[in-house]
């Protein structure tokens, strides 16, 4: 069966195609990919719709499948080397999981954000070498973010629905589109 479509419509989803990524890169390392899109599904996801690319590298047990509905790659991590770590535009969000499993993760980040050239998101409780370089941040989800993520956590089966409107990190620095700032920081009533 063959969809007709209108021109526009035609014009406009070529036009979407032949578009080029805007450079940026984030490559985000977990345990696996349930660790993955619980902590930052909605973050890879509004950056990929943003024109970034997403690189998952996992320790254990890829399933590429909720990656992929996110549009992200996935990769089983094989060393520090395969990570964007000294281009200008790449962007490194991990658990800090990884961080007690990877010494070479861990020192790397940890010069990373030493230097303060890049951004770094963590999610969970950093280490507390890293702390004092690091502010709570958080990414709020589009409604596409939400409704991809919910079906990403589907396809990982690890149990009820994730619903929350809000991804919480600690991070340095951010290569957000100016106009767009995607990760915030997290501010703190008193009182």
């Amino acid at each position: 069966m063959t969809t007709h479509l209108p021109g526009r419509v035609r014009g406009r989803m070529a036009n979407i195609a032949a578009m080029k990524p805007c450079g940026y890169t984030l490559d985000v390392v977990a345990a696996d990919a349930a660790d993955a899109v619980a902590a930052a599904g909605g973050l890879m996801f509004d950056r990929i719709h943003s024109g970034w690319t997403a690189r998952v590298f996992v320790l254990e047990d890829l399933d590429l499948r909720p990656l992929d509905i996110l549009g992200a790659q996935g990769f089983a991590y094989d060393g520090i080397d395969n990570l964007a770590l000294s281009r200008p535009l790449a962007a490194l969000a991990l658990s800090s999981a990884v961080l007690d499993r990877s010494e070479e993760i861990y020192q790397n980040t940890l010069n990373r954000l030493r230097r303060g050239c890049a951004e770094v998101t963590l999610w969970g409780d950093p280490p507390q070498e890293m702390q004092h370089h690091l502010v709570a941040m958080e990414h709020r989800l589009t409604p596409a973010a939400k409704a991809f993520k919910t079906s990403a956590w589907a396809a990982c089966a690890n149990g009820p629905v994730l619903q929350h409107p809000t991804e919480r990190f600690h991070g340095l620095g951010t290569l957000c589109v100016p106009g767009n700032p995607d990760l915030t920081p997290v501010t703190v009533a008193v009182g």
